[in-house]
């Protein structure tokens, strides 16, 4: 096998690694959301990696919160993906209102008020 075949097959590898993996300034999809003991508080479940930050941006009108959850992922880090429970904080009390990402589809409600896994729980 030619030293071009190897190179050519491990760049091809490398960049279909590379290319799996989000950009930055990406925009997670959110599962659910649950509410909270504050009416003006909701936590969403978001798909993100494990070294990812992120920033919430919410608008609410009268019939819907919109949630966008947006993510930076670090440079240089090897990761994988997790569901992670984001708290949103609202002006007004949630309500009736229904609860949508940022391109207008419905979140799903987890059913019931929010309950944070014990501390050491995977």
């Amino acid at each position: 096998m030619s030293v071009a075949v190897i190179v050519a097959a491990v760049t091809a590898t490398a960049g279909f690694l590379f290319a799996t993996r989000p950009s930055y300034d990406d925009i997670a999809t959110l599962q659910s959301y649950n509410i909270t003991e504050d009416p003006r508080r909701i936590v969403v479940r978001a798909n993100v990696w494990v070294s990812d930050q992120v920033q919430v941006v919410t608008t609410e009108d009268s019939e819907k919160v919109t949630v966008t959850v947006r993510t930076r992922l670090q440079k240089d880090v090897f990761t994988s993906g997790e569901i992670r429970p984001v708290q949103v904080e609202l002006r007004e009390p949630l309500g009736s209102r229904r609860v949508v990402d940022g391109s207008s589809q419905r979140v799903l409600t987890g059913g019931g008020l929010y309950t944070p896994a014990p501390s050491g729980s995977p």
